[in-house]
């Protein structure tokens, strides 16, 4: 019976990573708001030369600002064309906040359940405020106008989610509510709202001020429909259609005061709602923290968080080569080289010789091909297998924004010393040193070492192949080391370290809650220790009198550090431990799921590298139950449906092998194969075994 209950659950789990990889959500709709206001500075941003003004790599002081302003929407949708083409891009060029409304709630309209996209930079405007507001124009464009936080949260989308209150009510949050006068009924429903699919990005000063006051207004609107329920409880009007649109009428209009925004977040139960739970499906990328202000420096573009979002390769190599140690103290590259790479994903005429970044046969489009497989490496890595399949696999557009991301993470946090955000947040001090990165600047450094060969060859740059010059061997020698992983790689092992990973999850999160019971007792105790009159201060004092007395100075000095140290140990003592259990977590994952398995997905999409990567697969699908619920996390099993299309001679070997071991621990998937028309694959290699096994009796 144990054994057949095991099977179960292993046929349940696979079947659910199954249905993971299968979900699809796509973004249709994508709003791009620009309030620059090209040519007058924002007020609370001072700019003083020289500074950053490239705006999308244009500098707007080439032309007048209404020109600059278009050439700058355009470059922007054609940047977003790249990664999601069949998306509906509405430009809002410095607009008021009737035509925000309008472009949003329309977009919305259409995209239905599906993704929307808002992209703001406010670069031209004053910062997002601390009340939860962003700025746009008037229709004269005479002042700056707020926009709520809570107004844009309507216009993207909320969909109500009622729940039993007597599955989540606690006695707690009763006595919370007492405070208004007013009782709570645990047999009725709750009703929360929760964002519907949708994607902020994020580009000005002070950008994690809009993730926090969405977080507040999304637990406020909790709060505020379980008041105005219970006061209508208590008036004895619940059916009073006065009433509620009265409330309705002044819920936004009660936002700008102060003392009602603090009044959100008073409720225990609403500031520990995850951010998992409590945004749903609206993700964010905002450029820097809730108190920082963005770089002014010259070098990059103003915009530099989109261009690290949008332009990764370009915006890469420029880092490299300007604000590198290594490529500045080791190889002396200057910005010649930049000025030799037409990166430019813009041009409609003719074709750069870098070719573009979706040709995978050319410089750029191999540059880009590196990177993505890097940064998708990276994800699986570091991140839970859910925010992975979530973020990476399930929308190609919000997949993408994420991949360069950790890019941005990178050039922000180790130049510009800004911290981005982002909703889901991501372990960016990993990501940071991640070693995968020496790969990626190993991938540039060869590159540009090329391209410096060809400049002191005095040619023009066009008669040089990009061939000559891409990084071929990148992915060759990542599918190197994947087969010296295999084969110092037992079963048993990997049996061992995925059931040490499993045992280690499970503990994970008893031991995130006692760690932060004792902090909050900790934080307790020193509180009572502050209210009461320490020994050590005692002592002080009465050496200040006796120095006053005609006492020494050195006594006092000893005492004063004493006291500072005994704060600082106090201090030190309530830092958290460092997380040994989810160090060795990522050990034990990293064993069983090698940061080669996604370079590998990748090099499937190319004809030359498929055979030997699909070879590697089926060996690493060979080891057993853990390899093959790795290939189902990393997102392995739609590209293996695809490749039973109509595969050559060289690869069928090694997908019956890969497409046996899916089976034996999902039957299920045969649904899949039957309702694509692929079972004609595995009837014909069948006849093929029945024919060779009779030719050879």
């Amino acid at each position: 019976e144990d054994l057949k209950a095991r099977q179960k659950d292993r046929e349940y789990e696979c079947m659910k990573l199954r249905s993971d990889c299968e979900k699809r959500i796509s973004t249709v709709g994508s709003a791009l708001v620009l309030c620059l206001n090209i040519g007058i500075d924002p007020p609370d941003q001072a700019k003083h030369a020289p500074y950053a003004r490239a705006q999308c790599w244009f500098d707007p002081l080439s032309c007048t600002s209404m020109e600059a302003l278009k050439i700058i929407g355009n470059r922007l949708q054609s940047q977003y064309q790249f990664w999601q083409l069949r998306s509906r891009y509405r430009q809002l060029l410095d607009p008021n906040v009737s035509q925000i409304q309008q472009q949003l709630t329309s977009l919305r309209r259409i995209a239905q359940r599906n993704r929307v996209l808002m992209h703001y930079n406010g670069q031209g405007v004053p910062r997002p405020s601390k009340n939860g507001e962003i700025w746009c124009f008037n229709k004269d464009y005479t002042k700056y106008i707020p926009v709520s936080l809570y107004e844009i949260q309507t216009w993207m989308g909320m969909v109500p989610i009622v729940r039993g209150a007597a599955s989540h009510t606690s006695k707690e949050d009763d006595r919370q509510d007492h405070h208004d006068d007013v009782e709570e009924d645990d047999a009725e429903d709750d009703v929360i709202y929760m964002p519907l699919p949708s994607l902020y990005i994020i580009d000005c000063s002070n950008a994690g001020r809009v993730v926090d006051n969405f977080r507040r207004f999304l637990q406020k609107r909790r709060r505020r429909k379980r008041r105005s329920r219970n006061i209508l409880k208590h008036m004895g009007g619940a059916n009073d259609g006065r009433y509620r649109r009265h409330r309705r009428s002044t819920d936004l209009s009660s936002l700008s005061s102060s003392a009602s925004f603090a009044g959100a977040t008073k409720s225990k139960k609403l500031e520990n709602i995850p951010d998992s739970l409590l945004f749903g499906d609206a993700l964010f990328l905002g450029a820097c923290s809730s108190e920082e202000t963005l770089s002014s420096n010259p070098d990059f573009p103003a915009d530099l968080f989109s261009s690290c979002l949008l332009t990764p390769v370009r915006t890469s190599l420029r880092w490299f080569v300007l604000h590198s140690q290594e490529a500045r103290d080791l190889y002396g590259y200057s910005e010649e080289i930049l000025r030799a790479l037409p990166f430019d994903e813009n041009s409609h005429g003719k074709m750069p010789w870098g070719g573009r970044a979706n040709q995978r046969d050319t410089l750029h489009g191999e540059l880009n091909w590196a990177l993505t497989s890097i940064t998708d490496a990276i994800a699986f890595d570091l991140l839970p297998a859910d925010t992975f399949t979530k973020l990476y696999r399930q929308d190609v557009l919000v997949a993408s924004l994420f991949r360069n991301f950790l890019l941005a993470i990178r050039i922000f946090k180790s130049s510009l010393n800004l911290k981005p955000v982002s909703v889901p947040e991501v372990p960016q001090e990993l990501i940071l040193h991640h070693r995968l990165w020496k790969s990626w600047d190993l991938v540039v450094d060869g590159t540009l070492q090329r391209v410096r060969h060809a400049l002191h060859q005095r040619l023009p740059m066009s008669s040089f192949t990009p061939l000559k010059l891409s990084p071929r061997g990148f992915f060759n020698q990542q599918l190197v080391s994947f087969q010296l992983y295999l084969s110092r790689t037992s079963s048993a092992s990997l049996a061992k370290y995925a059931a040490a990973a499993a045992a280690i999850d499970e503990g994970n999160a008893k031991e995130i809650e006692d760690e932060k019971q004792r902090l909050l007792v900790l934080l307790q105790q020193r509180r009572q220790q502050q209210q009461q009159p320490h020994v050590l201060s005692k002592m002080r004092d009465a050496k200040r009198k006796k120095k006053d007395d005609g006492g020494g100075r050195g006594e006092n000095t000893i005492i004063q550090h004493d006291d500072h140290h005994s704060e600082y140990c106090e201090q030190m003592r309530l830092l958290p431990p460092p997380h040994h259990r989810r160090r060795r977590h990522n050990t034990h994952r990293a064993l069983v799921a090698p940061l080669q398995l996604p370079i590998a997905m990748q090099s499937l999409l190319s004809a030359t590298h498929r055979p030997y990567a699909l070879r590697l697969v089926a060996l690493y699908v060979d080891k057993g139950l853990p390899c093959i619920k790795q290939l189902f996390k990393v997102g392995l099993y739609p590209y293996l449906l695809k490749l039973l299309r109509r595969p050559k001679g060289c690869l069928q070997a090694s997908l019956s092998i890969i497409w046996s071991a899916i089976l034996a621990v999902e039957p299920t998937a045969s649904t899949d194969i039957i309702a694509k028309g692929y079972i004609l694959f595995f009837t014909e290699r069948l006849e093929t075994l029945v024919a060779t096994t009779t030719a050879t009796t």
